[in-house]
């Protein structure tokens, strides 16, 4: 996969959960560790062809999905949902950079290597081909179903790359293939932005604003372009695209080079005129330490709330940018969080709660819920039954996170 595809997997190590009836020690050697584990992920159930009850998301608190990577064989992945009443864990056959889409608790949508699969209202198993890498998922409502789109590369070019979208219409499901390599996505009503350019997944190249809209075709149309900048020839994209009103923001980060730091900065794009203005809005760290200025998860690392832009990095720091004015309002590090990116740690929105799972070197996960924009603790769940799973397979890596 190209180095410039933000969906990588960024996370070596796997965060999952499985429901037992023993207290689970994290201390307990690795060897038995994995022993214990072994025998239990084999009894799992298989999240593909599961009957799912109408209701089942009703008494949900979080969900939380892991994968192999496209190049393990075979691939696999778990599905966790963590309940009121208990834990449950699936069996999956993954799909590197997978996402979770939800329309609030009536249904959920994953995809995964060989299918897409429905948790909820009109609850089903959905086979289709098998694409290279997930890249995003989204809940439509004019559609009343997902989209999900795919990064594939070209099969008479391994240096390049193609993107696929499948989405549902009603009782149907469409597929469409797209001849550009996309950054990043954001959903804003009922279509979904991409930034992109050129079909090669190597820059650099000048980048575009597009729109996607799924009906019974796909309509793609293109918005407008970055100014020529040097500074974003080799831009990394900081997490979805948010809309406010006739605008599309997203974030970015140029990186340090030639005794000049790395900078964050803010984008926005005109959707009724194309135009775009870029500012920059603080510098990052040097080459040596620019890499915690990244996130953990970048597709859940910014969320919009009324008019102002929310951002958490590597280190734990959440941002607050304000829009109207395209400027940092404020940064407040967050208790509890790492303080490096090259940890085992994602992000979860919802309204004005941020989720942040995270697995340490030493001890439980933990999942803890923040307050935003104050950043106080709500709450703060362990989770030392991670110790068990994380033991049965090193090369699950974490991806989404999603709370309700």
């Amino acid at each position: 996969m190209s180095t410039r595809t933000i969906r990588a997997a960024s996370v070596v190590v796997a965060i999952a959960m499985i429901a037992t009836t023993t207290a689970c020690k994290p201390a307990t050697p690795k060897a038995a560790a994995m022993r214990n584990a072994s025998s239990i992920i084999e009894s799992l159930p298989q999240l593909s062809g599961h009957r799912f009850p109408v209701n089942y998301l009703q008494n949900k608190q979080a969900a939380i999905y892991l994968s192999r990577t496209a190049h393990d064989n075979p691939m696999a992945g778990r599905l966790i949902f963590i309940g009121t009443t208990g834990i449950d864990v699936y069996k999956s056959t993954g799909l590197e950079n997978g996402q979770i889409a939800v329309d609030a608790r009536r249904s959920m949508w994953l995809s995964q290597r060989d299918a897409d699969v429905r948790v909820g209202s009109r609850s089903g198993t959905f086979k289709r081909n098998s694409p290279a890498y997930g890249a995003a998922s989204f809940y439509l409502k004019s559609n009343d179903g997902y989209v999900s789109l795919f990064n594939d590369r070209v099969v008479n070019n391994p240096s390049a790359y193609q993107f696929v979208a499948k989405w549902t219409k009603g009782n149907s499901f469409k597929s469409a293939n797209i001849p550009y390599y996309f950054n990043g996505f954001g959903k804003c009503g009922n279509s979904v932005y991409g930034i992109g350019g050129s079909r090669a997944g190597t820059g650099p190249w000048p980048i575009k604003l597009f729109s996607l809209e799924f009906a019974e075709r796909m309509t793609l149309r293109t918005l407008g372009a970055q100014d020529a900048n040097p500074n974003n020839s080799n831009m990394v994209l900081l997490g979805d695209l948010v809309c406010l009103k006739d605008e599309v923001h997203y974030l970015w980060l140029s990186p340090a080079s030639n005794n000049q730091p790395a900078a964050v900065w803010l984008t926005s794009t005109s959707l009724s005129t194309g135009k775009s203005i870029e500012k920059k809005l603080y510098d990052a760290g040097t080459q040596e330490t620019m890499n915690d200025s990244l996130p953990w998860w970048a597709p859940r690392s910014t969320h919009l709330i009324g008019a102002s832009l929310f951002f958490v990095d590597g280190r734990g720091t959440l941002r607050e940018i304000d829009l109207a004015q395209s400027r940092l309002k404020r940064a407040t590090k967050l208790k509890g969080t790492p303080t490096r990116r090259d940890v085992t740690a994602t992000t979860s929105w919802n309204g004005g709660r941020l989720g942040i799972l995270y697995q340490p070197d030493n001890g439980p996960a933990t999942l803890t819920l923040y307050q935003v924009p104050s950043g106080k603790i709500i709450s703060k769940q362990s989770l030392p039954a991670v110790t068990h799973v994380l033991a049965s397979d090193e090369a699950l890596s974490l991806y989404d996170l999603h709370i309700w």
